[in-house]
């Protein structure tokens, strides 16, 4: 990396991020809703909103980022193969109306350029600065999945907000992996984005269907398993 960055302005940076996509959704929302309602009704603003927030705070620096470089495939087979696998039976069980799918598609792939920028882009940046990579990936993880449990705040439910967090630090895990193997943003943001879409599109089939029951499940178990393969194989890795 061409400069140490500071982790107090990472930090910073990132506080305002969580303002922005907090308080943005809530103000859309007008109150408390649900995730699901909230992506599926229209365009959530405050995410791509706090992603412009981070370019332009990062101007210059795109490249630090992961943004200028563009990753092999190979590298995230594991992830590749297992969010196909989601949408295969996200699709299986059923396509919600083409109107409510744009706006998942959209929202989805929102979510995985705000995010990525956010925690694989500025905090992971900021925390190899400091840390061994290692400790940095789960460091990123963590408050990846720290973040997660704010998501209370917009849908009222605790629960399912901390739980959503918990599932978070396994892909913090192999989104981290992948950025840091191949030094580039793009693969993970995008594998992010399909990863979001797949779980949209499996709640919005119907209810209590054997598929839903193997997408969520499949979900959990890619979560984890792939958490650990990307804890494990970022080790000595050196990209930028």
């Amino acid at each position: 990396m061409s400069s140490k960055p500071s982790l107090r302005n990472a930090l910073i940076a990132l506080v305002v991020w969580v303002v922005i996509t907090i308080g943005g959704g809530l103000l859309q929302a007008g109150g408390p809703s649900s995730l699901d309602g909230l992506v599926s009704g229209g365009i959530v603003w405050a995410i791509p909103l706090a992603a412009l927030f981070l370019l332009v705070t990062y101007r210059g620096k795109w490249d630090q980022l992961g943004l200028s470089t563009s990753g092999s495939w190979r590298e995230a087979r594991p992830v590749v193969i297992a969010v196909a696998l989601l949408l295969v039976l996200a699709v299986a069980n059923g396509l919600p109306a083409s109107s409510v799918l744009i706006f998942l598609a959209i929202n989805s792939l929102a979510v995985g350029i705000s995010e990525e920028l956010a925690f694989r882009g500025v905090a992971l940046r900021a925390l190899r600065g400091t840390y061994p990579v290692r400790r940095a990936v789960l460091i990123s993880a963590i408050a990846f999945g720290a973040v997660h449990s704010l998501n209370a705040i917009v849908t009222g439910d605790l629960a399912g907000a901390v739980t959503q967090s918990i599932f978070a630090i396994g892909m913090g895990m192999w989104a981290a992996s992948i950025r840091v193997r191949t030094g580039s943003l793009s693969l993970p943001i995008l594998l992010h984005g399909l990863w979001d879409l797949a779980l949209f599109i499996a709640l919005h089939g119907p209810v209590g269907s054997p598929l839903l029951l193997v997408a969520s499940l499949s979900a959990i178990i890619f979560a984890v398993g792939l958490g650990v393969w990307g804890w494990r194989s970022v080790s000595t890795a050196t990209a930028s």
